[in-house]
């Protein structure tokens, strides 16, 4: 035998008789599980997913979306869940709901709707400290009926004590002491019962920072330490040059445990109370990978990286509105031109081409 080289042939033997006994203490089967299967929901915006590099948002993981008022932060979270309900639609799931909980107690229920999202598929609930809306999302998540929760918004937070005291009474860290217990619980929780929970945080001031950026997040560091994606959303611009009635989404991937870093920024047509306009979103990313143009007057697409390009429909009409219409009413020919964008940006959920034929 080399020197340094470990012989035990029945070692396997061994290991199984220990899991054997530490299941009988624990209760729990120790004979190892995978971990490591997740998966993800399509935003509704083609280009978002490809910055995400896998080809949406992860389930079953905290996500945190981050910016200053009026950046669209709910508008963002309230259209992932919406399309969750898609998913869940599409492939026959009715035993999971939805969770918003209404910290700010400010949400209507028509501009939920407008976003996309079936409220009869979500529990919608108020509460007073933060105390009560953690626990209470805490036992939820134990019961494996919950899918998407939104949390609107941890700045709004405030503890027991706090609701107690005076206009001008000090509670230093009062929030981040509760925030700190209680993620510390879902982020176990969460991918155990496959749950996706999205805080919504403002940013605020430090006006004590001297150096560095003044920025910070209230609730503490536990949420970010624990968030498996954060984005932050930056602010908005009024207006969109070729979308009417929308606004330019723009956000920042700024922590990403599934994907690999992005250093610009995102910019996306974000129609106001309704969300990505589809067709415009994967047309304009298809646009600019390459493989969509207009020549001749004509749409014609590359579908695969060592293809022509050729028209988008057979009998498809001269003139760029021809090309979107076409997309608008043939939603098959729509998704595969959104895989394709995928398969260009080298995300590992892409479609072959061939699937679609």
């Amino acid at each position: 035998m080399a020197k340094g080289e470990i012989s035990n042939p029945t070692g396997l033997a061994e290991i199984d008789c220990i899991l054997e006994k530490l299941t009988k203490d624990f209760g729990e089967d120790m004979s190892g599980e995978d971990y490591g299967n997740v998966s993800f929901t399509t935003t509704g915006s083609a280009k978002f997913d490809c910055a995400l590099g896998r080809g949406g948002v992860p389930n079953g993981r905290i996500i945190e979306i981050i910016g200053n008022t009026g950046s669209l932060k709910t508008s963002l979270a309230l259209s992932l869940m919406a399309r969750r309900q898609e998913w869940r639609k599409a492939h026959g799931v009715t035993n999971k709901r939805d969770l918003i909980l209404d910290i700010e107690h400010s949400l209507e229920r028509s501009f939920i709707e407008g976003l996309g999202v079936d409220m009869s598929q979500v529990i919608w609930k108020r509460f007073e400290t933060a105390e009560e809306a953690l626990q209470f999302l805490i036992d939820l998540i134990k019961s494996d009926l919950i899918d998407y929760i939104v949390v609107d918004s941890v700045d709004a937070m405030q503890g027991e004590n706090q609701l107690r005291r005076k206009v001008g009474e000090n509670d230093v860290g009062g929030i981040s002491k509760i925030m700190n217990f209680a993620v510390r619980q879902l982020s176990k929780l969460v991918p155990r019962h496959n749950a996706t929970l999205f805080f919504i945080n403002q940013i605020k001031l430090n006006p004590g920072q001297m150096f560095g950026s003044p920025e910070t997040t209230t609730g503490g560091l536990a949420i970010g330490y624990y968030a498996r994606l954060r984005i932050k959303m930056l602010p908005r611009k009024d207006g969109h040059p070729e979308v009417p009635g929308a606004a330019v989404m723009r956000c920042r991937i700024f922590k990403n445990s599934f994907g690999p870093p992005l250093d610009e920024d995102i910019e996306l047509a974000f129609l106001y109370g309704k969300g990505f306009d589809p067709v415009y979103d994967i047309e304009s990313l298809a646009k600019e990978l390459g493989i969509l143009r207009h020549s001749a007057g004509q749409t014609k697409v590359q579908w695969t990286s060592d293809g022509e390009a050729i028209p988008l429909l057979p009998d498809i009409e001269k003139g760029k509105e021809a090309g979107r219409k076409a997309l608008r009413s043939d939603p098959k020919l729509l998704e595969r031109l959104r895989h394709a964008c995928l398969r260009i940006a080298k995300v590992p959920e892409a479609k072959a081409d061939s699937e679609f034929i």
